[in-house]
């Protein structure tokens, strides 16, 4: 990016690549219906060295992808089409087969970037160029999918990374049925699987689905049902807590794989999760967790239920008892926020800070705020969770428009982004050498202070056309970039159009 693009400056201790993967190209046909999740994965990069960004971004060339391209239409169906792949009713129901949008998460791992889907495999990417190298079952290692979701462990003794994830043929033996799961937590003696209460509705399979009136995501339902007992919570409804001993940990061979219930909620992403002593006799999972979830919203169908009332997803701390067997749950924000981050060096380990996307003051209204978390790892350990009150978790926000925001526990400090900009996942980056958890920097196409989120960016670099929304990133200390002081280097290239289908 040259210079002019650029207001402020970039950090020079700031050096690496960022990644993010999102839905990027959109169908827009009322006739499809297609859901802005069935979007094809367009993959950006920013490499930053020396006070200097390169960008890039590419679509990720899926075979389905290059077909329908050439075509000029679409070809396939995918999880939220209803019907054919051109909207009409004739199709085969029971072919699930969809087509790989590639679209959701993003790994940078052994020298290798590969772009994340949980309804498949893995696509190789070049890490230089972002060029599609092909599918991966990384060498013989998993099966036929892999989720879009993955943490990485740091050993805080040796510093050796472990990558955990999961796949829809991971066996286990606690007999529940896990009809959707979108990401996992791991302690330093357990994986972790939260599954809110869905079920697949057969009855909508028959009358709808199979006469092209919905999709199969459609026909995943909420079956939450209200209660505010945090103990021994059980029955149909209830959301479930699965915990499998991670083998090789001390200890492991004494643990067994246990079940927890609690009251309703459903959980897309999770904060982080650690043991609260060496004998990982309780643990504590910090989670973003809807009060309901709604498969029918889409582009084509959105009304102000999506805003107001339920569906909010919110801060929440699950404190398991596993002598006990008794599951603390609260939430610990007022705000409505989504999308977390924190210092992946804490994964597995307790931790304070955490970093989000929110949204403004009145529910009906669009991500607008980056969001910066102070939740004492203590809360429910030291005081329990049903003395904690409505906001015991410090909230600092960043939007453009300065204010100060009510007397409450959680200071809020705001500024609101110009219109029509969104926020994505922020990216936490830590400093080299930096001991303080948030010692870093928040890095996207602006970038901040991880430490002092509410003062705005240090720098904002400029595009020249806009980026799709996008889904979830990876930031790698390499830089893989060009030479950041070859003047050969265009500051601009033209892009590489697709057909807007």
């Amino acid at each position: 990016m040259d210079v002019t693009q650029i207001e402020g400056s970039i950090p020079e201790e700031l050096e690496g690549t960022y990644f993010r993967n999102g839905p990027g190209l959109q169908v827009n046909h009322a006739a499809y219906e297609r859901h802005p999740f069935d979007g094809d994965g367009c993959l950006i990069s920013l490499a930053i060295k020396n006070g200097k960004a390169f960008f890039r971004n590419k679509y990720i060339q899926t075979p389905k992808f290059v077909e329908e391209q050439a075509a000029g239409k679409l070809l396939y169906r995918s999880a939220f089409c209803k019907g054919a792949a051109d909207g009409s009713p004739f199709f085969n129901p029971l072919d699930l087969d969809f087509k790989s949008v590639a679209n959701t998460g993003v790994l940078h791992w052994a020298g290798r970037v590969m772009a994340l889907w949980e309804g498949g495999l893995p696509f190789d990417l070049d890490p230089s160029t972002l060029a599609t190298k092909g599918e991966t079952d990384l060498d013989g290692q998993i099966g036929r999918r892999l989720s879009g979701h993955y943490r990485i462990t740091t050993d805080p003794e040796t510093g050796v990374k472990s990558l955990i994830t999961f796949a829809a043929e991971t066996s286990h033996t606690l007999f529940v049925p896990i009809t959707f799961v979108h990401d996992m937590v791991v302690t330093d003696s357990y994986y972790i699987l939260v599954l809110g209460p869905l079920e697949f509705d057969m009855k909508r399979f028959v009358t709808e689905y199979i006469w092209g009136q919905s999709s199969i995501a459609q026909c995943l339902k909420y079956t939450g049902k209200g209660n505010t007992k945090c103990l021994n919570y059980t029955g149909k409804g209830s959301t479930k807590i699965l915990l499998y001993p991670r083998p090789g940990r001390p200890g492991s061979e004494q643990r067994k794989p246990q079940r927890f219930e609690t009251e309703p909620f459903f959980p897309f992403h999770h904060v982080n999760a650690f043991d609260v002593d060496s004998d990982a006799t309780k643990l504590v999972i910090d989670t973003i967790g809807w009060d309901k979830v709604d498969f029918n919203i889409s582009a084509f169908d959105m009304s102000l239920d999506m805003y107001v009332g339920s569906k909010r997803p919110e801060y929440r701390r699950l404190v398991v008892d596993l002598e006990s067997g008794c599951v603390q749950h609260k939430k610990l924000t007022t705000k409505t926020m989504e999308f977390p981050t924190m210092n992946s060096a804490y994964t597995a380990r307790r931790h304070r800070y955490s970093y989000f996307i929110g949204v403004k003051d009145c529910l009906v209204s669009p991500a607008q705020l980056l969001m910066k978390v102070d939740a004492d790892p203590e809360i429910g350990l030291t005081t329990p969770l049903s003395e904690v009150g409505p906001d015991a978790a410090k909230v600092d926000q960043f939007t453009l428009e300065r204010r100060q925001v009510g007397p409450d526990a959680a200071k809020v400090d705001q500024y609101t982004l110009e219109r029509r900009q969104f926020p994505g996942e922020p990216m936490f980056v830590p400093r080299k050498n930096g001991t303080a958890e948030d010692d870093g920097w928040i890095a996207d196409i602006m970038i901040f202070n991880a430490q002092r989120i509410a003062d705005g960016p240090l720098a904002t670099i400029h595009l020249p056309h806009t980026i799709p929304s996008s889904f979830h990133g990876h930031f790698t200390g390499t830089y893989l970039g060009p030479d950041p002081e070859d003047k050969s280097i265009p500051t601009w290239a033209p892009p590489t159009y697709v057909n807007q289908i």
